[in-house]
C-alpha cells in the first residue's frame, strides 16, 4: 500500500512542479529549398541531413515538403554541416554553429543549382569515429568496431576503454559493477542493470554505447563504475528500410538478423528478429595446496572440460505515434528465448605431500537451461511551448523465467585405477527462477532564465525474485531418488526502490558550466527462505552529485566531478543457493550482505589538435562495505572449499586514464587508451585480516586502415596486467582481434571477415590463498573464431514527378 501511495504522489505532483530532466539543450533548424534563378519554384521531397563536424555522424534528417520547407527539431548545441541532395541538382553544404543565442535558427531560402548529371540513386556515407568524447564521458559507435562484426555487445565492450568483460560476459567499469541500460532504461536484455550478461544482444543491433563514469542525479545511484547506456538502432529518416544480416564462423557459430522500419510524418513502426547459435569448448585448470589441521600437506589438481551449445532468439516490435507536433507516444515489446546445454567432465586428482597420485574422481555434469524474457514498455513525451521545457514518463514491465536442470554422476578410482565405488554416485538438481520487474519513471525539465536548467523526477522499481532449488540423491538400494532437505531451498525476494531527484545546471557565459543535484532513495526489502534465513531491510540514502566544466577554447575542455553511489548485492549473491557442479569447490550466496557505498571523484581534460585528440583523466574511489568472494574450508570437511560473497571492509582505488586518437594519414588512424591504477583492500572476515594492494595497468589500441578498393581493415590489441582481489590477484589477460570490411553495390551489401583472439591467448583466472590453502585457478573458452558476416540494406524507393517536366525519377532517401 505504501508503495502505491508513493507512486501516485509523484505521478500527480511532479508534472505540475517547475522542475526538469533533460541532459542537453535542444534547438531547431528550418529553411526552404528553392530552385536557383528567378521565381519561387520549390525543390520538393529533397533530402536534408545534419552532420556532426566532430565525428561525421548523422544527427538528424528529413525530407522537404511540397513547398520546399523543412524543419529539424531537438538538435543539441554544436558545430554541424547541413547537406541537401536531390536528383538533377548540385549538392548544397551549409556550415552551422548552434548555441543558446541562435537556438531557433531560420536559414531562410536556400537556392539549389541545377546540375548537368541526372542520377537515379543518391548514396551518402559518413564514417564515424569509434570513440568520441562527450561532456560526461565517451560514446562508442558500434558500426566502427570492425573486429566485432557478427559478434555481440559483450564483444564490443571488450575493446572499450575502462571496460572489462569476464569469461561469463559480466561487465565491470573501472573495476566496479556498472548500471547497464538499454535505450536509457533498465531492460531484461541487460539483466535489469544487475548481472550485465550481454551476449544475447547482437552487435549489429547497436547504434552506440555511452559510458558515463560519474553520472548525475537523474541516473540510478546503482553502479560502482557508473553507467553504460546501450542505444539500439532505430531509423530516424522517413521511408521504409529492411536490413538482412547473416554470418557464420568456425566452431558451429551462426547468426542472422532482420530489421524492418517504416516512418512517415506521424508515426514510426519498427521490428526486428535475430538468432544466434554458438558451440564453444572450454577447459579449466586448478592446482590447490591444502595445509591440514594435523600439520600435513596434500594437493588437489583438477581438469575441467566443457562443451557448451547455445541458441538465442530475440523479437522486438515497437512504434511511435506523434499525437501532436509536441506530443509523442511510444510502445516497445520484447520477447527473447535462450536455450543452452552444457556437457562437463571434471577430473580431480588427489596427491600426497610428494605430489604422488592417491585417488582420482570423475564427475560428469549434463546441464540444460531454458530462459525466456518478456518486456513491455510505454513511453510518453511532451514538449511545451517554452524552449527546453519537457515531460517524459515511462512504464516498463519485465518478466524473466529461467529453468536450469543438472544431472551429476561421480566415479572414484584408486591410484591404479581400481574402482572405489560399485556404481556411480548420482545426483540431480533443478533450479527454477522467476523474476518480475515493474519500473515507473517520470522526468520533467524546466529552463530557468537564459542559461539555467532545472530537472526533477521520480523512479519506482518493484522487483520480485522467486527461486526454487531442488536437489535429489539416487539411492541404489531403494532404486529411487531421495529429496535432499538440507541443500534444497525456496527463496523469495521482494525489493522496492523509490527515488526522487532534483538537479540544476547553469552556463556562465560561453566557458563555464556548473551542475549539481541530489537523489533520495528509500528501499524496502523482504526475503524469505525455506532454510530459515529470512531477513528484511528498510534503509534510506541520499546521493549528491556535482560537476564543474570549463571550456576556455573550442579545442580545450576541463571537467571535475563528484558523485556518491551504491552497489546493491545481486540476487544470486544474496540467495543461499549452493552450486554443486564442483563438490570440492562450492559456491553459495550470502543473505546477510549489505550494499557497498562509494564516493567517486574525477578530474578530466580534453584537447583537440588538427589530427590528434588527447583526453587524460584522474579518478579516485573510496568504497565502504566492500563485497568480495571469500574462500574458506568447510566446517564438515576441510578438503572442501566454500566460496561466498562477504562484506570485508573498505577499499580505495585511484588511477590515471589516457585516451588518444591520432590521424596519422588519410588511410591510417589510431585510437588508444592506457589506464594505470592502484587498489587497496583493508578489511577482515571471521578474525582473518584481508589486507591486500597492488598497482596494475591496462592498455588498448585500435588501428584503422583504409586500403585500396574501399576496404576497411582494423586491428585491436588488449592487455590487462594482474590485479588485486581480497585474497590474492587475478592473472594477466591479453589478446588481439582483427577485422576487414568492404562494401558492394553502392554499400548496400557489406561483407566483413573477423578473426577474434588471433593468437589464442585469451584466458581468465586468479591466484588466492588463506590459512589452510593456496591455489591457482584458470579457465579458457574457445575464443579463436574466424567469422564471415554479410549485411544487405534495402531502402525505400519511390517516384517523384518533377515540377519542371523532367519526367519521373527514382531516388533513395539519404
Amino acid at each position: 500500500m505504501r508503495s502505491i501511495i508513493t507512486i501516485l504522489f509523484f505521478l500527480l505532483v511532479i508534472p505540475i512542479c517547475p522542475l526538469s530532466a533533460q541532459n542537453t539543450e535542444n534547438a531547431q533548424v528550418k529553411g526552404q529549398l528553392l530552385q536557383a534563378g528567378e521565381g519561387e519554384v520549390p525543390v520538393s521531397f529533397a533530402n536534408v541531413v545534419l552532420i556532426n563536424q566532430g565525428d561525421s555522424s548523422q544527427v538528424a534528417g528529413t525530407i522537404s515538403d511540397e513547398s520546399g520547407s523543412f524543419s529539424l527539431d531537438n538538435i543539441p548545441y554544436g558545430n554541424y554541416m547541413l547537406k541537401t541532395f536531390f536528383i538533377g541538382y548540385e549538392n548544397q553544404e551549409v556550415p552551422l554553429e548552434i548555441n543558446a543565442d541562435n537556438a531557433k535558427l531560420d536559414l531562410g531560402k536556400i537556392r539549389m543549382v541545377s546540375g548537368d548529371t541526372e542520377l537515379e540513386t543518391v548514396f551518402v556515407t559518413a564514417e564515424k569515429e569509434l570513440v568520441t568524447q562527450t561532456e560526461s564521458g565517451i560514446v562508442v559507435n558500434a558500426d566502427a568496431s570492425l573486429t566485432q562484426s557478427g559478434g555481440t555487445v559483450a564483444d564490443i565492450l571488450r575493446n572499450v576503454p575502462s571496460v572489462t568483460v569476464d569469461v561469463d560476459g559480466n561487465v565491470t567499469l573501472r573495476g566496479g559493477n556498472p548500471n547497464v541500460l538499454i535505450n536509457g532504461r533498465n531492460s531484461g536484455l541487460a539483466g535489469n542493470g544487475r548481472s550485465a550478461t550481454l551476449d544475447q544482444i547482437p552487435a549489429s543491433a547497436v547504434e552506440s554505447i555511452e559510458i558515463v563514469n560519474n553520472p548525475g542525479a537523474k541516473y540510478d545511484a546503482d553502479g560502482v563504475g557508473g553507467v553504460i547506456d546501450i542505444k539500439l538502432k532505430k531509423e530516424a529518416n522517413q521511408g521504409s528500410n529492411l536490413i538482412v544480416e547473416a554470418g557464420a564462423g568456425n566452431a558451429q557459430q551462426y547468426n542472422g538478423a532482420l530489421r524492418l522500419n517504416h516512418r512517415n510524418k506521424n508515426y514510426n513502426l519498427f521490428g526486428s528478429y535475430d538468432v544466434r547459435h554458438r558451440r564453444r569448448n572450454g577447459e579449466g585448470f586448478a592446482d590447490r595446496q591444502n595445509f591440514n589441521s594435523d600439520g600435513s600437506t596434500d594437493y588437489l589438481v583438477q581438469y575441467r572440460d566443457i562443451v557448451s551449445d547455445q541458441i538465442t532468439h530475440n523479437f522486438r516490435l515497437g512504434g511511435d505515434y506523434q499525437i501532436s507536433p509536441k506530443t509523442n507516444l511510444g510502445v516497445e515489446l520484447l520477447y527473447g528465448i535462450e536455450d543452452e546445454s552444457d556437457d562437463e567432465i571434471l577430473t580431480s586428482e588427489f596427491l600426497d605431500e610428494n605430489r604422488m597420485l592417491e585417488e582420482i574422481s570423475l564427475r560428469d555434469n549434463t546441464e540444460t537451461e531454458d530462459n525466456q524474457v518478456w518486456e513491455y514498455a510505454l513511453i510518453f513525451e511532451r514538449k511545451f511551448k517554452k524552449r527546453g521545457q519537457s515531460l517524459k514518463a515511462s512504464l516498463t514491465n519485465t518478466n524473466r523465467d529461467e529453468v536450469e536442470n543438472n544431472q551429476f554422476s561421480t566415479n572414484s578410482f584408486s591410484a591404479d585405477f581400481t574402482a572405489l565405488n560399485a556404481s556411480p554416485e548420482q545426483q540431480r538438481s533443478s533450479n527454477d527462477t522467476r523474476t518480475r520487474n515493474f519500473i515507473s519513471q517520470i522526468d520533467y525539465t524546466h529552463p530557468i532564465a537564459k542559461n539555467g536548467k532545472l530537472e526533477t523526477g521520480y523512479k519506482g522499481i518493484i522487483r520480485n525474485l522467486d527461486q526454487q532449488f531442488v536437489l535429489e540423491d539416487f539411492n541404489e538400494n531403494e532404486s529411487e531418488w531421495l529429496h535432499d532437505e538440507v541443500q534444497s531451498n525456496d527463496f523469495d525476494y521482494e525489493e522496492q526502490i523509490h527515488a526522487y531527484y532534483t538537479s540544476y545546471r547553469h552556463r556562465f557565459g560561453k566557458k563555464w558550466t556548473l551542475s549539481g543535484g541530489i537523489r533520495l532513495e528509500q528501499v524496502w526489502i523482504d526475503a524469505k527462505s525455506s532454510d530459515g534465513n529470512d531477513f528484511d531491510r528498510d534503509y534510506f540514502n541520499y546521493f549528491p552529485t556535482l560537476r564543474l566544466g570549463f571550456k576556455p577554447t573550442d579545442n580545450d575542455s576541463y571537467r571535475i566531478s563528484y558523485s556518491k553511489r551504491i552497489d546493491r548485492p545481486r540476487f544470486r549473491e544474496l540467495n543461499p543457493f549452493v552450486d554443486l557442479s564442483d563438490t570440492l569447490n562450492v559456491r553459495t550466496g550470502n543473505p546477510n550482505l549489505n550494499p557497498e557505498l562509494i564516493h567517486s571523484f574525477e578530474l578530466a581534460y580534453s584537447k583537440d589538435w588538427d589530427k590528434v585528440t588527447f583526453s587524460p583523466s584522474i579518478y579516485y574511489r573510496y568504497t565502504e562495505d566492500v563485497v568480495q568472494r571469500i574462500t574458506r574450508p568447510s566446517e564438515e570437511n576441510e578438503d572442501v572449499l566454500i566460496r561466498s560473497p562477504e562484506n570485508t571492509g573498505t577499499s580505495t582505488a585511484y588511477g590515471l586514464e589516457l585516451i588518444a586518437t591520432w590521424q596519422i594519414s588519410k588511410w591510417w588512424d589510431i585510437n588508444s587508451s592506457y589506464s594505470l591504477y592502484r587498489i587497496a583492500f583493508n578489511g577482515s572476515s571471521e578474525d582473518t585480516d584481508l589486507v591486500n594492494e597492488n598497482t596494475t595497468w591496462s592498455a588498448k589500441m585500435i588501428q584503422n586502415f583504409k586500403l585500396p578498393g574501399k576496404i576497411r581493415f582494423q586491428v585491436t590489441g588488449n592487455y590487462r596486467a594482474p590485479s588485486a582481489i581480497a585474497q590474492g590477484e587475478r592473472i594477466r589477460v591479453y589478446w588481439i582481434d582483427m577485422g576487414m570490411r568492404k562494401g558492394f553495390m553502392d554499400d548496400k551489401l557489406k561483407l566483413a571477415i573477423t578473426f577474434s583472439d588471433v593468437f589464442n591467448t585469451l584466458k581468465w583466472g586468479f591466484e588466492s590463498s588463506g590459512e589452510t590453502f593456496s591455489q591457482l585457478r584458470t579457465f579458457k573458452r574457445q575464443t579463436q573464431i574466424l567469422r564471415l558476416n554479410a549485411t544487405y540494406t534495402i531502402g525505400n524507393q519511390f517516384h517523384v514527378k518533377s515540377k519542371k517536366g523532367r519526367g519521373n525519377y527514382r531516388r533513395r532517401r539519404w
